[in-house]
């Protein structure tokens, strides 16, 4: 019993030790094998042999937290494959995740209050907070990597450059209202 107990643990320090990327079947096998420990480890505590199993325990949750990590680094790669400079630096940004699922959220709102017959002035608000959410989500108050990659000297330019590409942005919005207020000839 011992002499498994040590080879599981080997097997699994083993595991945890490399660092090469996972392909789904080796998630599989580690999975298995952190049941596996954890079965033993129950075994053990019927037994009466509670600090083998507690041993146990710690391995199979150190596997269990190395199958997590290997699925999010998995996940994180598939998501820069797609071919989306959005959604590459998106990835790992709090922000905008928040905006993302907020518009979200407005948007079943704004099914929800469609479909309840709502008043129109709640609508407008509806649409309002969808929009400003979008404007949110083009343009992020501060992209975390972006100021990072700007060498101090150049600071100066870069931001000068924000701050016409957002009067750029806010001009384009602006005859898209009135555009859509049908004033056609101000646009």
């Amino acid at each position: 019993m011992r002499s498994t107990i040590l080879m599981m643990s080997a097997m699994g320090l083993a595991l945890i030790v490399s660092g090469s990327p996972a392909a789904a079947d080796e998630v599989e096998d580690l999975e298995r094998m952190a049941l596996s420990l954890q079965k033993e480890a129950a075994e053990l505590f019927e037994k009466g042999r509670e600090d083998e199993a507690h041993c146990l325990e710690r391995e199979s949750e150190a596997l269990l937290v190395k199958i997590r990590q290997l699925q999010s680094t998995k996940q994180e790669k598939s998501a820069r494959s797609d071919g989306d400079p959005e959604k590459k630096s998106d990835v790992g940004d709090p922000e905008s995740q928040y905006w993302k699922k907020r518009l979200q959220i407005l948007r079943a709102a704004r099914g929800r209050a469609e479909a309840g017959n709502a008043t129109e002035q709640e609508l407008d608000e509806i649409r309002e907070q969808i929009s400003q959410t979008e404007r949110k989500l083009d343009h992020p108050s501060e992209p975390p990597q972006a100021r990072q990659k700007i060498p101090p000297q150049l600071r100066a330019q870069a931001e000068k450059l924000e701050h016409a590409a957002r009067r750029l942005q806010h001009v384009r919005v602006a005859a898209e209202n009135l555009k859509a207020a049908e004033m056609h000839d101000m646009a």
